[in-house]
């Protein structure tokens, strides 16, 4: 599948709180179409993020993510910044369940936390 819209750098400052991404996942206009995310008649049932410190490995999702939700088409995350592991890189992922049952396991982006 091609990538979809969001895949970026998430900057966090030590004070913020509340930085909040939406992630679009844009259908297909046919199934044998290379743009857009989602086959033609499928949407997104269920979205799951997670993050894990670059640097060793450890599970940052509860550090670095407030909130998560969903709809048909996108995914919306409230980072904030990780002050239990501190200043570092953070890898990112998605696994979506799809409306067909499939399961999509995405690793789509970093989120960087300064102490600045």
């Amino acid at each position: 599948m091609p990538s979809f819209k969001g895949k970026d750098v998430v900057l966090l400052r030590a004070a913020c709180t509340a930085d909040t991404r939406t992630f679009n996942a844009s259908t297909k206009t046919a199934n044998t179409s290379k743009q857009g995310y989602l086959p033609v008649g499928v949407t997104i049932s269920d979205a799951v993020v997670t993050a894990t410190k670059k640097q060793g490995g450890a599970d940052a999702t509860a550090a670095l993510i407030s909130s998560q939700t969903f709809d048909t088409s996108s995914f919306t995350v409230v980072f904030k910044y990780p002050t239990s592991l501190g200043e570092g890189i953070y890898n990112l992922k998605v696994i979506l369940t799809l409306s067909n049952s499939d399961v999509v396991e995405e690793d789509f982006g970093r989120a960087i936390a300064r102490d600045i």
